[in-house]
């Protein structure tokens, strides 16, 4: 009735599934090796950072509780989380951040971070909770680097995977979703991670889960596909909307 849609506008409700459709296919799901601005939006589904940037522009803990910087500028210290788990049950802590570490350090492994670890020199667990890193010289694109999708941890045994340079059901991160079924061209399907309870608090819910029970990305690369596709409720969202196409949708 009349009613719902009043009570939905002033209450967020819980649950329910969401079909976007997207106009292309981000290259792969890693999201280490992909810097592309649309797939972020995707990437963020699936993977978390250590640190987060607030409207402010100061850089606020997610998964770290915390770091601090020597007087020098050199030494950064991260105090890391000791609750959080990957979506495959392995524990994050010091020895799953430089792992890595050493994999986005390692030769010929994408180039999507350089600019920001460029001046990582090293980096060492100083126990299980505690990761100190190194700088040749200060760095404020470090602490950038920290709070973005290039070093977004995945979890230790998909470094290994045959997967990780695509992206796939075996890339494991710590988000609050989890990667149902990648059908490629066509569609990602994401579902909710119940266990997952690690969001920043400024940006999370009461329950720090995701709202939503499961978000499925339709790849429709035509604009005249994704309008009819809205026009006719079949997604509930379309990305790559053209200008043209504006005047067709109210409110």
């Amino acid at each position: 009735g009349s009613n719902t849609a009043d009570e939905t506008s002033t209450h967020q409700s819980r649950g329910g599934d969401i079909v976007w459709a997207i106009e292309s296919e981000p290259t792969t799901l890693n999201p280490q090796l992909n810097g592309g601005a649309a797939a972020k939006h995707i990437l963020r589904g699936l993977f978390d950072s250590y640190l987060f940037q607030n409207g402010a522009g100061e850089f606020e803990p997610w998964l770290a509780t915390g770091y601090t910087l020597s007087q020098d500028g050199k030494v950064l210290t991260l105090t890391l989380r000791e609750d959080v788990t990957f979506s495959n049950g392995e524990a994050f802590d010091a020895d799953a951040v430089v792992a890595n570490f050493d994999q986005l350090t390692s030769d010929g492994y994408g180039n999507s971070g350089q600019a920001g670890i460029s001046s990582l020199e090293s980096y060492r667990a100083v126990n299980e909770s505690t990761v100190e890193f190194t700088l040749s010289q200060p760095d404020t694109l470090f602490l950038d680097y920290l709070s973005g999708l290039s070093s977004a941890p995945i979890a230790p045994d998909s470094l290994g995977n045959d997967q990780l340079e695509s992206g796939g059901t075996e890339i494991y991160g710590t988000g609050p979703f989890v990667l149902e079924n990648w059908n490629q061209g066509q569609e990602i399907a994401f579902t909710k991670r119940a266990d997952y309870a690690w969001a920043p608090e400024e940006l999370a819910t009461e329950s720090r889960q995701a709202y939503l029970d499961s978000v499925t990305y339709r790849i429709l690369s035509e604009n005249s596909t994704r309008t009819g596709a809205l026009s006719s409720n079949q997604v509930d969202i379309i990305s790559g909307l053209p200008a043209l196409d504006v005047s067709l949708f109210d409110g």
